[in-house]
């Protein structure tokens, strides 16, 4: 009988909570940054199912950091009791549901984060390549967003999701190197390329060719005029795209410069 009596209000007080939980609903919660943003509806919904109704908005329980040089803010919109609240709080304030005092028992948060949370992971890329290049990281929606430039001999360091994609480019959007983010961090190192690509040209035609080169502002520049007969070699770069045209514009060929000697021969 005993047991009885000290088992009974236990079940009073998980059905009250069960019960009253249903009458506090998520409808939307936003970790916003930038002009990009994350659905952590799981997170809250994850604190009100151990009911932890007062807790510090940190970046690592919404996934990690949007926007590295201010604050990112959780925007959350719920009801309780069928009542709708609104509410917008900064990383590192405190959050605290509205009209939920004596409707829902709540605990003090004891310093774990409640599962789902978005796992993350350090992002670490040193840049031993003589050039700038551009990180990106694919967001939840498909998107590549630019992380940031990082100079040569410089170190990029960042958090992301587990499992996320990140790549890195030249400034021609040219892929340098892709990888996956893996649990307990990636560290990506850019080594400095072997050296200049030899790009050689024989024009064997009985008419004038002209050789271009793509810059990195995406512009044609001009290389050489190659004569009836004529040989010519010059340094490239390995990723480089480069054109050879006749005189009336007509792409005679088109070419990517490899990490190895370009032999380019026309006509007989």
């Amino acid at each position: 009988m005993r047991f009885r009596i000290f088992l009974l209000p236990l079940l009073l007080l998980f059905g009250a909570a069960t019960s009253a939980r249903a009458d506090l609903e998520i409808e939307k919660a936003k970790w916003v940054g930038d002009d990009k943003e994350r659905d952590v509806r799981d997170v809250i919904r994850a604190y009100v199912r151990y009911n932890i109704l007062s807790f510090r908005v940190t970046a690592d329980a919404m996934g990690g950091k949007l926007n590295r040089k201010k604050d990112d803010v959780l925007e959350i919109e719920y009801r309780v009791n069928g009542k709708k609240f609104k509410d917008s709080v900064k990383d590192g304030r405190v959050f605290t549901f509205e009209g939920v005092s004596g409707v829902i028992p709540s605990r003090p948060y004891l310093g774990f984060i409640p599962q789902p949370v978005p796992t993350t992971a350090s992002v670490r890329i040193v840049n031993q390549t003589p050039a700038t290049v551009l990180v990106y990281g694919l967001d939840r929606y498909g998107r590549w967003v630019w992380m940031g430039d990082l100079a040569s001999g410089r170190v990029f360091s960042d958090t992301g999701a587990v499992g996320q994609q990140w790549k890195v480019t030249d400034r021609l959007n040219q892929e340098i190197k892709s990888f996956t983010l893996r649990d307990g961090g990636t560290t990506v190192t850019l080594d400095a390329p072997a050296g200049p690509t030899r790009v050689r040209f024989e024009n064997f035609n009985r008419y004038v060719l002209y050789v271009y080169k793509l810059d990195r502002w995406r512009n044609w520049e001009w290389v050489a005029r190659l004569d009836p007969g004529a040989t010519f070699s010059v340094n490239g770069i390995s990723g480089e795209t480069w054109i050879v045209i006749d005189g009336a514009g007509r792409t005679v060929r088109q070419f990517q410069v490899g990490p190895n000697t370009c032999h380019h021969r026309f006509g007989s």
